[in-house]
């Protein structure tokens, strides 16, 4: 008798620690460590009314490129309809031009005639990619005479259009940055 209690109280125990390691666990909202510093900026600078979603990790540069460090680019007021976090060189020095050491960057616009016909362009010219379940972004790449092959998504969520474009990432890293931006939780303006 006392082994069969034994062996139940032995077998409930597995049970549930074999429940407790395959019970889903909650995803980490963190954004890549990169922004980490610049969290408390990105949060004072948002335009009212808009939401940021900044990725969970931004891919390794190619090689030539020392490394990627963000850089926010103003808006002309609280109430602007733009916010573009940029990716650019980590050696490229404080007092350059943001545009010439600019790799890519990760954004979010209000819907506005601009930004609808941008959002039409992609449908039509790109490629239909699904972000999570809901969301759909659309990928294209294009030659920019300047700067070379650019990336591409963007997507309507939470209201307004966010977007990744690049020239150093590939369309696989483009894209999975995305994904990672549509499934983490939006940042609020601290306004």
């Amino acid at each position: 008798m006392k082994s069969r209690s034994l062996l139940g109280i032995l077998l409930s125990c597995t049970m549930l620690g074999g429940y407790c390691l395959t019970k889903p666990q909650p995803a980490s909202a963190e954004p890549a460590p990169m922004f980490r510093p610049i969290l408390g900026d990105i949060q004072n600078r948002l335009p009212r009314g808009m939401v940021m979603r900044l990725p969970a990790a931004i891919p390794n540069p190619p090689s030539g490129i020392p490394g990627y460090r963000p850089a926010i680019i103003p808006s002309n007021d609280r109430e602007g309809g733009y916010f573009a976090i940029v990716l650019v060189t980590s050696n490229c020095p404080e007092t350059r031009l943001v545009a010439v050491c600019d790799t890519g960057r990760i954004f979010v616009e209000r819907r506005n005639s601009n930004t609808n016909q941008r959002l039409r362009e992609n449908q039509q010219q790109g490629s239909s990619i699904s972000l999570k379940t809901g969301v759909r972004g659309f990928y294209r790449s294009y030659i920019q005479p300047t700067r070379g092959k650019m990336h591409e998504i963007i997507w309507e969520q939470d209201g307004m259009i966010f977007g990744v474009m690049s020239r150093s990432m590939s369309r696989e890293q483009v894209v999975n940055v995305a994904i990672s931006m549509a499934n983490e939780l939006p940042i609020k303006a601290t306004n």
